[in-house]
Parts: structure tokens; sequence; C-alpha cells
């Protein structure tokens, strides 16, 4: 298991706003700075880290609330604006004393083709203090999240595992665990956001003294002047109001039409689809909407046009209202994957758009079937399999291939832990499937495992169809819950012939004796195991032999000079298990010899057995030596 460290570095906000009373608006700018500090895995071991910085700016804009309670004041606010972010690739490295240089365990990247500008909201409350007429110390809480699309991240891994199991990771350990089998890639998304808590000092600046145009002082004294009535102190003549959109005269009643400063210009919006956006996994838009700002169009004719960026074919159909038929405008029920439309009013050649519009295809069909098992026998106290499948693909999007980093034939165990296997049979690597047409392709694998696995699962992963923002990789899996037992019933029919071994005592030295001659199997064979499990003897005199006086004369197979079909080449297993000061590796009670091809009929055999022998000097004649040997 690994974890992340990552810390906040730095952060800047400046907050502008102004008060309408107890409402106000406000104008956020800030930048901010995380890194990563550090990785933890379930064992410790010397890990250097590099990249995996996360830092950016944002503006935004949105309504506050003020609220007094005495001299401490609350202000909630909500902001919305745009924020830039910039991401650095993050690596871990094994950087061990025992290594000539770093080695890279863990890479996690960023998908280039995300959006570093995405628009962003927060929500912020603030509790403030004043220290003097201008000047307030104040705490702010403030949360912070993208409204875009989410972020894609790849991480390309290995779990670090205890090869030679001394509790300890070296550079032995991450060699074993680096190999290409234990490779793991996994792809996550996430949203940014943040949650800040600081504290500050804020300034208020006074405010603006408004002029009154309604009144006119001076340091002298205030004189009113009234001015007469020029009807002679009769009613006064009503003030009529101009009319801008209209000319009277006393003739003939005449209108003009002024244009008004505040109507807007006509244009055309496109609604759905809108700019840049993805259907995914076959679903098409219905309808292709839009609307008119302005003036309304008097009996209006659209022509639509939606180019293919892929083919370069242009669509053209036309519509008396402001929406129509998507699927008119496309190629096929399966669209390539770019295009661009846009909307014109052929009366008045006003127009909309342009408007990118992509299709995010992941159409396929994947299975793993006709699972079979079959145990191969043993390797030491380990079992060794074969698996046998049959993979079924077809797709409308692609070709099934295994390329790529990522893609390929993954085997684990009940706990997921990766297995070391080799391709067999007639596809010893993974095959390329046509997707236009349903294809069938038989692998079989073999592994071998040690007594605590009890299934053995596995699966395909191919490469990665969509060449844009989603991914789509075909994959399919399976497994074996229950392995059958390693055994067989051949052996129960085997009759081994003894009877051309000859025992006959060392010329050279008298506490050896060799086994010669040829074993005789009636079945052929694999391997051929010797096991010493008794030994007695006597001496006569009883004296005449000082018995047992070290590992090669307690009944024990020796090394030197032991063949089994014509072969040295034979396990024996350590002698050191008895712990005895007078071990010897070299001797053993327990011989094995296996063999890559059948053993059949007679088996040469030359093993050399140390027994007790007499004392120095003495022949048979002088200390005579009877013994029993299982």
């Amino acid at each position: 298991m690994r974890a992340k460290e990552r810390i906040g570095k730095s952060q800047f906000n400046l907050d502008i706003s102004y008060r309408f009373n107890s409402l106000g608006a406000g104008i956020s700018l800030g930048s901010f700075t995380h890194e990563t500090s550090g990785i933890t895995y379930n064992m410790k071991f010397p890990t250097r880290i590099e990249g995996g910085n996360i830092s950016g700016f944002y503006y935004g804009l949105g309504p506050n609330y003020h609220l007094s309670l005495g001299k401490i004041s609350l202000s909630t606010m909500f902001r919305g604006g745009f924020m830039n972010l910039d991401v650095t690739n993050f690596t871990a490295d094994y950087n061990g004393e025992d290594a000539e240089e770093p080695i890279t365990i863990l890479e996690t990247t960023l998908n280039p083709k995300n959006k570093k500008s995405t628009p962003y909201s927060s929500l912020g409350i603030r509790f403030s203090y004043p220290c003097s007429n201008k000047l307030s110390l104040f705490t702010k809480a403030d949360y912070l999240i993208a409204l875009g699309e989410k972020m894609e991240f790849t991480d390309s891994y290995y779990l670090p595992f205890d090869a030679d199991a001394n509790q300890n990771i070296s550079i032995f350990d991450v060699e074993h665990f680096t190999q290409r089998d234990y490779l793991k890639t996994e792809t996550r998304v996430i949203k940014p956001q943040m949650f800040n808590l600081g504290i500050g000092l804020s300034y208020t600046f006074p405010p603006t003294k408004a002029t009154d145009w309604n009144s006119t002082r001076s340091n002298k004294t205030s004189k009113t002047t009234r001015v007469g009535n020029p009807n002679n102190g009769g009613t006064p003549n009503p003030i009529h109001a101009t009319d801008w959109n209209s000319t009277r005269s006393n003739k003939t009643s005449k209108t003009t039409r002024m244009a008004n400063p505040n109507e807007q210009p006509r244009k055309i919006v496109l609604l759905t689809p809108k700019d840049g956006q993805h259907y995914k996994d076959g679903k098409m838009p219905k309808m292709l909407k839009w609307k008119v700002v302005g003036k309304p169009f008097t009996n209006p004719v659209y022509i639509i046009e939606m180019r293919n960026m892929q083919t370069k074919a242009i669509k053209i159909a036309k519509s008396k209202t402001t929406q129509i038929d998507a699927h008119k405008l496309f190629d096929t029920d399966k669209p390539s994957r770019h295009y661009i439309w846009r909307v014109t009013e052929q009366g008045s050649g006003i127009g909309g758009g342009p408007a990118n519009l992509f299709f995010d295809n992941c159409d396929f069909t994947m299975s793993v079937d006709n699972v079979s098992i079959d145990c191969k026998g043993y390797e030491g106290a380990n079992r060794k399999y074969e698996v046998c499948f049959d993979v079924n693909y077809q797709s409308s999007v692609g070709d099934l291939t295994f390329n790529n980093s990522g893609s390929g034939l993954f085997v684990e165990d009940q706990s997921n832990n990766a297995l070391n296997y080799t391709l067999t049979g007639s596809n010893t690597s993974l095959q390329t499937q046509t997707g236009a047409t349903q294809s069938t392709v038989h692998y079989c694998f073999e592994t071998t495992v040690n007594s605590s696995v009890n299934s053995i699962n596995f699966g395909l992963q191919g490469d990665d169809l969509d060449p844009g923002t989603l991914t789509c990789q075909p994959g399919a899996g399976n497994g074996v819950r229950d392995l059958p037992d390693c055994l067989c019933d051949e052996c129960d029919q085997i009759t081994i012939n003894t009877d051309g071994l000859e025992i006959t005592q060392n010329s050279q030295s008298p506490g050896i004796y060799n086994l010669t001659g040829n074993l005789n199997v009636n079945i052929p064979i694999y391997g051929v195991e010797f096991q010493f499990t008794s030994l007695d003897y006597n001496a006569a005199p009883n004296s005449c032999s000082q018995g047992v006086t070290d590992v090669e004369s307690s009944g024990i197979f020796l090394q030197s000079g032991s063949t089994i079909n014509n072969s040295s080449s034979i396990q024996f297993f350590n002698e050191s298990a008895s712990q005895s000061p007078n071990s010897n590796t070299n001797a053993s009670k327990d011989i094995k010899y296996m063999s890559n091809t059948a053993l059949s009929g007679a088996i040469p055999i030359n093993l050399s057995i140390g027994v007790p022998q007499p004392l120095q000097g003495l022949n048979t004649n002088c200390c005579q030596m009877d013994y029993t040997v299982c």
C-alpha cells in the first residue's frame, strides 16, 4: 500500500467589495501552490520524489451579504469565475545506497488533453473585528470547487514486496518487483477543490461625499429671487414634454420613429449541442436547437451546415423553425469523432456558430470463455498448472491490439498478487483481433504457484481505441476459483525392478559402499528419489569400530562420485537441518533427480553411501561388520 502526502505551500487571496447596506458585490483574485511532500509505503525504504506540484491562479466575482453582531461583523460571499491550473508530473524513485542510480517505482502523469482553464465557484464566510476606523482583523474560511471537466491522471507503479523475506527492502527486492509483469497502470479522474482557512487585515475606504445638484450654498446669506409670471398672475402655461418619437404640426399629423438605442443587435445563438460538447458510448443528440436574440425574423429560413472534420464532408439542411432533427445532418448512425455545425438565416445572412461537437465511441464486445486447467506436476513444493481459454472480440471502433503500456495479459492469485506466467501452445504471444467481424483466439499459459494460492484469476486489457479524452480499453477476464489437486494415478501401475542393483565396498575407502547397476521401470518416468530411512550395524569384536564419528559415516548419500542416469545434477537436500557441528552440505539423507525428458527402461544408478568403518589398519579378518540399510 502507498499514500501520497500533499501539503499547501503558499496561498494568496485578494477580495475587493462594495456594499449596499447589507448586500454587496465583490471581486476575488488569488493564487496557490500545493506540493507533494512525500510518499509512504507499508514497508519503509529510501525514496526520492520529484514533481507533483499543483499551482494556479483564479479570478471571480459575485454577491456578498453583511450582518453586524455588535462589534463583530459576519460576511458571507459567493464567487464564480475561472481558474487556471498547472500540474507537474510526479515520480517516486528507490534511491538506497545499494543502487547505482535511482530506480523509478511510481509515475503519475496528467492527460495532456485536459484543459488548464476551468470555471469554478466558491462559498466563503468571514468574521471581522475592527482595530480602528479603517482597519479590521478578520478570519476567513472558503471552499472552492472546479465546475469544468474532471482532470484525468494515469498512475504507473510497482507494488513493493520483500522478495528475500528479510523484512527489508533492498536493491535485490527492487530488481525483482520492478519487472514488467508487476507493472500496474490505473487511470483516475479528480475534480479540483480546495478548502482555505486563514486570517488577515482588511482596509475600508471612506465614502465619497455626494454632490447636491438641487442646491448651491455659499458662505453668504441665502438669497431667493422669485421670477414673475409673464401671464400677469394668471395660471402658468403647462410645460409640454418633448415626444422623442414623433414630430407634430398644426397640419396633417406625421410620425417619425427613430432607432431605439437600447434595442439588442440581432444574432443567432446555438443552444444544443453547445460548443465543445461530448457524446459518449454511442449516444447522439436528438435535435439541434438555436435561438434568435433581438428582433425576430419575418418568415425565416435557416440553413444548417454540419462538417465532418475527419472526412471533410459537409451536409446541409433547412428549417423554418429554430430546431431540426439531428439525424438529418449525420452520415450514419455511428458518426465520426469530430463535427462542426453552424446556422445561417437565408434572407438576412445573419449566422450563429460555429460550434464543435465530439463523439467518444466505445463500442465493443469481448469475452473470455471455455476456460480449462490442468496440473503439470510439482516443481519442488510448488504446483505447476496450465490454463487454456478462448478470447472472443468484435468492435465497430477498432481492432484489439496489445502494443501500449498498460495492456496485455495479467495473471493474479486470489489476493490480486501478480503471478509469473509463460504463454504456451500455438500462440506464444498476444494476437491482434480484427474488430469488423467477430474473431476467436485460443491461448494457453503455464504458471507455478506455492501452497498458499487457491485461485488463479486472469484478464486481457487491450490498447485504447479512442484517440480523444475518453479511455476506451477493451478488456475481459475469467478465473479458476478452486485449483485441482496435482494428483495422478499413473504411478499406480508402475513396476520398479531393483534386481540389477549391486552393493560393493569402495576399494579406496572402507567406510564407503557403492550402489551401482540399473533401475528398471515399466512406464516412462521423469524423476527418481532415494531416501535413507534407517541404518543398523554391529561389529565383531565390538571394540574394533568407533561407530558413527561424523555425518559422512551416519548412513547417508555422498555427493562425490554419485550419478543418476549418468548425470551428477542431483538435488542434495541440505543436511544442515540437523544443526550438527559436523554438518556437511555435500551429504544428504534425501536425494532427487529430475529429467526434462521421459526416463524408460534401464536407468543407470551409481550412488556413494557413507557408513561406519573399522578402526584404521584393521581388515575384515580382524573386524567383521554387518549392516542393515533401508
